[in-house]
């Protein structure tokens, strides 16, 4: 089933009305975040709010205020004062003081906002203030949108990515191309390819770690919408990829380095990739993580020579047999099973968490399905699964041509895989890419090698284009709201 059928018969959120929308409806607000259109009387009795900025997270503020009474709260704000477009969600409030988070704003723009508080059918307002966001870091990519068709495009309003400038940064954009909500980095040196939203629906993880091989620590971040609260995790050689388990614990791709093993006759250091998970906020010195499977020691397969990337390993110490850089739970069992992508391989694997195997293996050498070698990809990067379907971003290393996304559906029962369609590039992408299905439908695509994001159709019409300077970008997620973020694995 294409995603987009699956996700419109499971999604709880239904298609939002406009562009601009910042909340979900919590209360009796409307359903795309906006004033009501039978807008209640006005007291002239006014309240006292104030606004102050996130001192962490310069685009989020806060805004207090003391309802008269018990009642309905919120704010609005916009960038036109005789405008207020945007809203945060309704929440119940009584006498006491009451704080609103403000999300959604554009990095270094002048917002109006009120405080808005709803008693017995009467709105109670503040005077219409001001409040000037601060500018993005240094390690955000600049966005200019190019194509633009809110008619077509997914009606989502956020792009969630991380920019790997320097520190590299987890960073929410809206439609233009402006930031509004970024996570710096700790380090400098270390790698982000990967945020996504936590299941609780209030915060943003991203994983951060080194691919030098030299056996550093990386780790695992957890920051909250707000900025006032996170938790770090450490991780032992992570490498590429995180889950966050449906239990609140994570699991992440770790990098297993070995001196001397034969290789085809070869005595060569060699690593490859293991599953390990591990509790949050956990010491890996007291509380070592769980390995859970590992290729070297749980597959059954004798190490062979992938490739030329595998002979060459360049500046690395290691050649890495499989270089796995896609870590995604199964939509159909996410609890007891997972997919990794082998990009060195050609092959993605479902492990089997409680017996450290592979339950079945697509492409590579140790292909286990009906995928016919035309279908075959090339060091792909496993973007997006859903129950009989994913994307596979074919960077297409080794063979003529472009880079491509393609499509494929599966039947677990049979092992039948069909590749069912394709967007092509305009160019050879080297490295980490990545594509999503939309809910409506299109495909959003971040072609790092041409430094620009896509939205396409079916028909392969572009109906929205950020050119992207200043630093390339990794995995990509749209999201629909920022006060409730979408589950992190749509299925």
């Amino acid at each position: 089933m294409p995603y987009y059928e699956a996700a419109r018969s499971m999604r709880i959120l239904g298609p939002l009305a406009v562009l601009a929308m910042a909340c979900s409806s919590d209360g009796d607000d409307a359903p795309d975040g906006h004033a009501e259109t039978d807008t209640p009387p006005t007291s002239t009795s006014g309240l006292d709010a104030s606004g102050v900025l996130s001192d962490v997270i310069t685009t989020v503020a806060f805004v207090t205020w003391t309802p008269p009474a018990a009642g309905e709260s919120w704010v609005e704000y916009g960038l036109d004062p005789t405008n207020l477009d945007f809203s945060t969600p309704h929440v119940a409030t009584d006498t006491t003081a009451h704080e609103q988070i403000v999300l959604g704003m554009k990095a270094d723009h002048t917002y109006s906002w009120r405080a808005v508080t709803e008693i017995a059918g009467v709105l109670h307002v503040s005077p219409i203030d001001e409040i000037t966001t601060g500018v993005a870091p240094s390690g955000v990519a600049i966005a200019d949108v190019v194509i633009s068709d809110p008619t077509k495009f997914d009606p989502a309003p956020w792009l969630l990515t991380v920019a790997l400038g320097e520190p590299a940064t987890a960073v929410i954009y809206d439609r233009e191309g402006d930031p509004v909500w970024y996570a710096e980095s700790p380090s400098t040196v270390r790698k982000m390819h990967t945020a996504r939203p936590g299941w609780d629906g209030k915060s943003i993880l991203y994983g951060y770690y080194d691919q030098e091989q030299d056996k550093t620590l990386g780790g695992i971040y957890r920051v909250a919408m707000d900025g006032r609260s996170g938790t770090f995790s450490a991780t032992i050689e992570a490498d590429h990829d995180f889950v966050e388990r449906r239990d609140g614990t994570f699991a992440y791709l770790h990098l297993d380095s070995r001196e001397a093993l034969e290789v085809e006759g070869e005595i060569v250091p060699v690593a490859t990739n293991a599953i390990y998970e591990t509790v949050e906020a956990d010491d890996p010195a007291t509380s070592p993580p769980t390995e859970i499977f590992n290729q070297f020691d749980d597959s059954g397969q004798a190490l062979y020579w992938t490739c030329s990337h595998m002979r060459d390993p360049g500046e690395l110490i290691y050649h890495q047999w499989t270089h796995a850089n896609s870590l995604i739970p199964d939509p159909f069992e996410p609890d007891d099973y997972y997919w990794i992508n082998y990009r060195f391989q050609d092959s993605m694997a479902r492990i089997d968490r409680a017996n450290a195997r592979i339950d079945w293996e697509i492409g590579g050498l140790y292909d286990d399905s009906d995928m016919t070698p035309e279908a075959a990809w090339d060091h792909g990067h496993l973007s997006h699964f859903w129950p009989g379907g994913f994307l596979m971003f074919d960077n297409n290393t080794h063979d003529a041509g472009n880079s491509q996304v393609r499509e494929y559906s599966y039947d677990q029962a049979t092992k039948h895989v069909v590749l069912e369609h394709e967007w092509v590039g305009g160019l050879k992408t080297p490295g980490m890419a990545d594509a999503r299905r939309t809910d409506s439908g299109t495909v959003i695509i971040n072609w790092v090698g041409e430094d620009k994001i896509q939205e396409r159709t079916d028909a392969d019409e572009v109906v929205w284009e950020a050119v992207l300077s200043g630093a390339t970008t990794g995995r990509i997620l749209l999201l629909n709201d920022l006060y409730n973020l979408d589950d992190p694995y749509r299925y």
